[in-house]
């Protein structure tokens, strides 16, 4: 450390207080520097280690050599390590000299960063890497900053996690959720500011019933993984300029307690998968404002519970399926902005709780069905700009 620390070109008043400040880290005793050898060093590992060295101090009339000069780091403010952060904002050549020391002091003294930073220091040293990718490591780095208190009542984040979840290591992420807040049931997050590319780590949560996030940093959402929230009852990722892309997973038609799921405001792509007709419980199904394409899949005609069936502004194609119309409980229909062609067959006169409908801007043709004089509840309905749709009844008589 004293080697490390001398190559430093600074006036000895800071390297006295960068000096105190690593030797309270260390656990040194403050007679250490008075002693000519062997000061004792304390660890929180699984064992105490001795190590002699030689008495810290620097000459006053100690000068660098200029092939060893380092640009000077900023002064350090000592702080009490069992209530903050300490942050080591020294040179690199100072922390790799740090980087070779044993394992059990070596993780003793990362323990003490705050967990956000310590990913960089893996390329460090081969220990280095060997001692951030620790469980043991890990756990003591987390029980310095992560309390019990860290896992708010409220749904949304703490800034501890925040920041864990956008920069820390993965094996951070896991062990927190595991060891913190193992029975969370509810995650509502606004993610404008936290870099969630992946959103595999949520899926650690297995007792989610809800998880709802905005403004997901350009997120890629899994292929796999999804279908481990298998209590998960609302699932609903809106990002508007900060897009989630990829396809929809076909794992999520294993989430079989689903009733909300909306991905709408995004840039998926792909088809949307025919596994949903498997969520006989769902209620609400958004996917509008992406960039899915191909056809409207039949399936989704058995999902009798469904009240809301928005899949505007996408390039879905061919006619729209028969069996949609055989959802009698269903309120919305928004299909609007689409590719579809075809006519609109007579059994939307089925829909009888309709009450809001929108088609425009499609391809379709032929006859305006007289049957949809039988919705009653009809408020909006919305068929204009299409290819040649006629009507063959007045439509005074829809009461909207």
């Amino acid at each position: 450390i004293q080697k490390q620390l001398a190559v430093s070109n600074r006036n000895q008043e800071l390297f006295a207080s960068d000096l105190k400040l690593i030797k309270d880290q260390l656990g040194i005793s403050p007679n250490a520097a008075s002693s000519a050898h062997s000061p004792v060093i304390t660890s929180n590992a699984a064992h105490q280690t001795a190590v002699s060295v030689k008495t810290l101090s620097v000459p006053s009339t100690f000068k660098p050599a200029p092939t060893q000069v380092q640009s000077p780091p900023s002064k350090l403010k000592p702080v009490t390590p069992s209530k903050e952060a300490v942050t080591l904002n020294a040179t690199r050549a100072t922390i790799t000299g740090f980087a070779e020391l044993p394992f059990d002091i070596l993780e003793h003294i990362y323990s003490y960063l705050h967990p956000s930073t310590v990913k960089p220091l893996k390329s460090l040293t081969r220990m280095s890497n060997i001692v951030i990718s620790a469980r043991s490591f890990v756990h003591m780095n987390l029980a310095r900053f992560a309390t019990v208190s860290t896992r708010k009542k409220s749904i949304a984040p703490s800034e501890f996690e925040m920041s864990l979840f956008s920069s820390a290591p993965r094996l951070h992420q896991i062990l927190y959720i595991q060891d913190y807040s193992p029975n969370l049931t509810q995650i509502e997050w606004d993610c404008s500011k936290m870099r969630l590319e992946h959103l595999e780590i949520l899926f650690e949560y297995k007792s989610l019933t809800r998880l709802k996030l905005n403004g997901a940093h350009r997120a890629k959402i899994l292929q796999a993984g999804i279908q481990s929230l298998e209590n998960l009852q609302e699932l609903s990722i809106r990002t508007s300029l900060e897009y989630l892309e990829g396809e929809i997973p076909t794992a999520v038609g294993k989430l079989l307690n689903l009733k909300h799921f909306s991905l709408e405001l995004n840039k998926l792509q792909g088809s949307i998968p025919r596994e949903i007709g498997n969520l006989t419980q769902l209620t609400v199904l958004n996917l509008q404002h992406n960039k899915l394409s191909g056809r409207i899949p039949k399936e989704i005609g058995s999902l009798q519970q469904l009240e809301v069936l928005r899949l505007t502004q996408n390039s879905l194609s061919g006619p729209i399926p028969v069996e949609l119309f055989s959802l009698r409980n269903l309120r919305d229909l928004s299909l609007a902005n689409n590719l579809l062609e075809g006519s609109i067959p007579p059994e939307i006169g089925q829909m009888r709780n309709l009450t809001k409908l929108e088609l425009q801007q499609n391809a379709l043709f032929g006859p305006i069905p007289r049957e949809l004089t039988l919705l009653n509840r009809l408020m909006l309905c919305d068929l204009t700009k299409n290819e040649d749709l006629s009507c063959v009844f007045t439509l005074a008589v829809l009461k909207f």
